[in-house]
């Protein structure tokens, strides 16, 4: 250890510590802030980078001062001088630390001197004393970070150096030329440990210096561009290395030709930072950069410039959109902003990884699109496009672009065929996309057709009516078969010009029937469209009115009646009674003729009485037909007149067309004009007829009307 005398009543110890060298000082004369112990020593320092110097002269702790759970504060009772910084540490508070601002990426990479003061005082029931504590108390850390996070000591005070004085004692300590690299941060923190006792630390006077002594190296060696590069993209951060030598900044031109500075004059780089963005530069272009390190000495020297030329930039497709898209291929189209040619194209499913997936495609017929085929139905796809300008250079790529593949219907194959649960049936579909994975379907007569969409139903045993009705341009055809979907038999199939098919075929009860819609041709695969379908379940057929009733075998007391069937009824309901009965009432005769032969016998009549009747089919147990009636007879005369009770004729005057309606046949018309000359006969044979009288001029005739074989005469006026 060396005791070096500097000035009257100072001295100060140098001692090796751990690499730093530690200056401790004896105050004699105790002044606040003694302006510098070691003058001659550090009389060549002239400046320093990393600067901190505090006082903590105010009544609370700096606001860029931390400390943890407020463990220091400031207090003027028994301070240094003015205030310090104090933290009481007793059993109950066993740690104190306190830290420095943090001093941004201003390191020089030179040495750092570090001074302050301090004591430790007991403290009693009544406050602070001044007495001096003893040997034991514990110890205070002095430590720098470079991050915040990680901690180096580089001074101890304890039991082995500690100075019992009621005054403040000065540290020195000096972190040597390249601890704290250049560029980096620093900050300081006091750790305060408790052993015993109940005591106060004092801390005050920091001051923290980092020193140079000449301008820095010319080594901020340029590593982004390298010096002389070509094909710099125009968008190339400037990035060095740290030059040596203390350099706090630097100083950046770049320019046109050597030496100008046109772009960046001098431009200053401080805080530790070795990059420097010159925005957007222009293509094809050689620039000139020179990086000059500086302190406060001054600029370094003798610095090399730089150069490098951009690339002939290779730029961005804009406009990405796709068209005619399928459920296996789209279209993709873009607008090339530059010159390229050449493109790729990638693409995946949605939120595919870009840098390590997806599929890529080439494009190098010099038109901008691109089919993207191979693609899974119903499927969202991302979509980048980049421009290929020369070999290995490409532009970036563009920004993203989505499309959807289409659906194919569900109901594309037999096996899949929808079910149609109960009938009626309507539906709308869109078929366009419909494969033809059945292959060309022949089973029903003709040519043939595509197998299209399918659907299911089971038959109910009567007319079932399908129509199919195109709502887009194709041209479809239909066909139902029964079977299966390995072993299809034609039920019925058509194929019209007209945008409307409809089949009509009778069911059976519970059979499986399947529909097919497609394309009409049996030999190319033609796309499907748009339709509507309608299955109409017709039901068993209504139950027909009987008609032509007539009587014979008039026989007083009873008489056969006799009518036309004129559906598919074996059995029958006649009701009969006197004139103007009601056939609901309990006095109504019934009689059920089911032994299917259309007449029956009537007994039990009054002799010479009119009697009324009405007839009913009777189709099945559910199905009755309406009933036809009533039709006047007489026991014991003949029907005659009775056969015409329901004969209608009209319009009368008529001009052109004369309506005849009757219940009974009508055999015969005649039409004779006022004279008796008959000028119109012909043959009907049947309830209604429509008569064409055009033949005659305007005038009154009479019409002679012949049914079952009985006549009347009516008169018929023309317009």
């Amino acid at each position: 250890m060396k005791s070096l005398a500097f000035l009257p009543g100072f001295f100060v110890f140098i001692q090796e510590f751990e690499n730093y060298k530690v200056f401790l000082r004896f105050d004699i004369c105790i002044m606040k802030k003694i302006t510098l112990v070691l003058l001659t020593f550090l009389s060549f320092h002239l400046q320093a980078q990393i600067e901190i110097n505090e006082n903590f002269d105010q009544s609370a702790l700096p606001s860029s001062w931390s400390t943890s759970n407020n463990s220091f504060e400031t207090s003027n009772n028994l301070a240094c001088q003015n205030f310090s910084t104090i933290a009481n540490l007793s059993s109950q508070v066993t740690s104190a630390t306190l830290f420095s601002p943090n001093i941004e990426k201003l390191s020089s990479g030179t040495e750092v001197d570090i001074q302050f003061n301090y004591k430790v005082l007991d403290n009693s029931a009544s406050g602070v004393t001044n007495v001096v504590t003893a040997l034991g108390w514990g110890s205070i850390d002095l430590d720098y970070s470079l991050d915040g996070l990680n901690w180096n000591t580089i001074y101890t005070i304890d039991d082995s150096n500690y100075i019992q004085s009621t005054s403040c004692t000065a540290v020195a300590v000096n972190i040597p030329d390249g601890v704290i690299p250049i560029g980096s941060d620093f900050q300081l923190r006091f750790q305060a440990n408790w052993v015993q006792g109940d005591y106060l630390i004092f801390i005050d006077d920091v001051n923290v210096d980092q020193v140079i002594t000449n301008v820095p190296n010319c080594d901020a060696v340029i590593t982004a561009p390298l010096d002389m590069s070509v094909d710099v993209n125009v968008n190339q951060e400037i990035q060095w290395q740290h030059a040596t030598g203390g350099a706090v900044a630097y100083k950046v031109s770049l320019g046109l030709t050597p030496g100008d500075t046109s772009i960046a004059n001098n431009v200053v780089v401080d805080g530790g930072n070795t990059s420097f963005d010159p925005g957007t530069l222009n293509e094809l272009t050689t620039y000139y950069l020179s990086i000059i390190p500086y302190n406060s000495i001054g600029d370094a020297v003798g610095c090399t410039e730089y150069s490098f030329t951009t690339e002939d930039v290779c730029e961005v497709p804009t406009n990405l959109n796709f068209s005619t898209i399928t459920p296996y291929e789209a279209e993709a189209s873009w607008v090339e902003t530059g010159a390229a040619t050449e493109w790729e194209v990638i693409y995946g499913q949605v939120g595919f990884d870009i840098n390590s997936q997806g599929t890529v495609l080439l494009d190098n017929d010099g038109v901008p699109n691109l089919i993207i085929d191979n693609l899974t139905p119903n499927t969202t796809y991302d979509v980048y496009v980049r421009s290929i300008c020369a070999v290995n250079d490409y532009s970036d790529w563009s920004v993203l672009a989505t499309f959807s593949t289409l659906v194919i219907p569900a109901n594309d194959d037999c096996s899949n065929a929808t079910a149609i649960a109960s009938l009626p049936y309507s539906t709308s579909q869109d078929a366009s996309w419909a494969t033809n994975n059945n292959g060309f379907l022949s089973v029903c007569s003709g040519l043939g057709m595509n197998d299209g969409v399918w659907y299911t139903f089971l038959g109910d045993g009567y007319d079932l009516t399908v129509t199919v009705e195109e709502t887009s341009l194709w041209d479809s055809e239909i066909a139902i078969y029964s079977g299966d979907c390995n072993n299809l038999s034609c039920v019925a199939s058509l194929d019209l010009a007209a945008d409307v098919q409809e089949i009509t075929f009778n069911s059976t009860l519970n059979e499986v029937y399947y529909l097919n819609i497609g394309h009409y041709s049996g030999f190319i695969d033609n796309p499907e469209g748009a339709f509507n379908l309608d299955i109409i379940a017709e039901g068993p057929p209504p139950c027909l009115e009987p008609s032509n009733i007539s009587f014979s075998q008039a026989q007083g007391t009873s008489i056969q009646v006799n009518w036309q069937e004129n559906g598919i009824a074996t059995s029958w309901m006649i009701t009969y009674g006197l004139e103007n009965f009601d056939p609901n009432s309990s006095s109504a005769n019934s009689i059920l003729d089911d032994d299917g032969v259309s007449n029956e016998l009537l007994t039990g009549l009054i002799p010479n009485e009119t009697y009324e009747v009405y007839i009913t089919s009777i189709c099945d147990p559910n199905s009755m037909s309406n009933a036809i009636g009533p039709i006047s007879f007489s026991s014991s005369l003949s029907t005659q007149n009775h056969l015409f009770n329901t004969f209608k004729y009209y319009p009368n005057p008529v001009n052109s067309t004369l309506n005849l309606e009757a219940n009974s046949r009508i055999d015969r018309v005649e039409i004779y004009n006022i004279t008796g000359k008959k000028i119109y006969s012909n043959t009907i044979g049947s309830l209604t007829h429509q008569l064409g009288v055009s033949f005659t001029s305007a005038g009154i005739y009479l019409m002679k009307v012949y049914i079952e074989d009985q006549e009347k005469t009516f008169k018929l006026i023309k317009n």
